[in-house]
């Protein structure tokens, strides 16, 4: 929970910074195989950290708890736009919406656990049946983006095995090639040596 004192406040941030540093890095990548997907599944878990001290926040005003889970959504749907476009070599437009985001959410000019805070342009003309309604919908979403944030590490960590498969194989064509080179090696000393006795 961050509602409380500055040492927690510091933790948040940490995380978002962390968060932003990977979606950066990822993009940056630019679909460069093994580097793009390290950042995105950091990313990814990241994320998940930054949604998980959110919900445990119980000290935000409902405005302000709508306004950073909407900016959290942002930063989700960059990191699965960095996802699929990785096959192109330029991501920077998702790069500069998940760094905008971030700023917004955690802005530091704003107080922790404070009040209210400020109403967005979606809600501010909402009674209260409508804001309830609103939220359900807003879980609701943020599920399916969570899950599609989770099917994305599964995929990842799927092609990660796999390259680690290919390699181990790799391995061992080599020390195969290194076996038969040396034993190659060994017969033609021998050969050698067979000859020399006749000349």
């Amino acid at each position: 929970m961050l509602g409380g004192g500055k040492g927690m406040s510091d933790e948040h941030f940490g995380v978002d910074s962390r968060a932003k540093d990977f979606i950066h890095r990822a993009s940056q990548a630019g679909g460069a195989g093994a580097d793009e997907r390290k950042y995105t599944v950091m990313a990814g878990a990241k994320l998940k950290e930054l949604e998980n001290h959110l919900v445990g926040n119980h000290g935000l005003g409902d405005g302000e708890y709508r306004r950073r889970k909407d900016l959290l959504h942002q930063l989700s749907r960059s990191l699965l736009s960095i996802n699929k476009d990785s096959a192109t070599a330029d991501a920077r437009p998702a790069q500069q919406a998940a760094g905008t985001a971030t700023a917004s959410l955690f802005n530091t000019k704003r107080v922790l656990g404070g009040g209210g805070g400020a109403e967005t342009d979606r809600t501010r003309d909402l009674n209260n049946a409508e804001l309830m309604l609103q939220q359900k919908d807003d879980m609701s979403e943020q599920d399916q983006v969570i899950q599609m944030l989770r099917s994305t590490i599964q995929r990842q960590r799927e092609l990660g095995e796999q390259i680690n498969e290919e390699i181990v194989g790799q391995n061992q064509l080599l020390d195969e090639l290194d076996a038969d080179t040396h034993q190659f090696s060994s017969r033609l000393n021998q050969a050698k040596k067979r000859v020399s006795k006749f000349t």
